[in-house]
């Protein structure tokens, strides 16, 4: 006579005690089952939202000549095309990244900014009706708040816009004003 062990055991006796067959009972179902079914991201419209900003851009202030070279910012998409990844590389800052991912619970938007300081924030938004994209979190390291917007401005450029708040929200000023255009050559 095999002797099972005690788990086993236990589990055998509760699973015919709720009716259940012990071969049912020692068998679990596979770790797949159990995970949420996947997003379709590259047919999702709302995860395509955001490809606009893909491509390699040169950034520079909004508003002033643009001189020769300015930061770089690559974004490219990545892990089946549910999110974005950001390759920033300024001349004379800290570089940084950012990862961009529609959250389909929230259904908001979410940016998990982290720079060579280790600098990290984390964003939350949304899409509104003007198409542009509006992003808040609060200041790392501090209690301010901060505001960052995405304007699309045609197939080659698009506008990044900050703000920081530094009365819980009452009161906004700018903090940078960017213009991106798409490098030539660049995706």
């Amino acid at each position: 006579m095999r002797l099972l062990p005690r788990a086993a055991c236990s589990t055998v006796l509760l699973a015919s005690m709720l009716g259940a067959t012990p071969a049912l009972a020692q068998t679990a179902p596979p770790a797949a089952a159990m995970r949420p079914k996947p997003a379709d991201c590259l047919s999702d419209p709302e995860y395509r939202r955001f490809d606009f900003w893909i491509g390699t851009w040169d950034v520079q202030p909004t508003g002033q000549p643009r001189a020769a070279v300015g930061a770089t910012s690559r974004i490219e998409q990545i892990l089946g095309s549910c999110a974005l990844l950001e390759n920033w590389e300024p001349p004379k800052q800290p570089a940084g990244k950012s990862f961009n991912i529609y959250n389909r619970v929230s259904r908001k938007w979410e940016q998990f900014w982290v720079d060579a300081t280790g600098l990290l924030t984390h964003y939350t938004g949304e899409f509104r009706p003007d198409g542009n994209l509006y992003f808040e979190a609060d200041q790392f390291g501090s209690t301010n708040k901060i505001r960052m917007t995405f304007f699309p401005q045609g197939p080659d450029q698009v506008r990044q816009l900050g703000h920081v708040s530094t009365d819980g929200g009452k009161t906004w000023t700018v903090s940078f004003d960017l213009t991106y255009v798409k490098k030539r050559g660049g995706a």
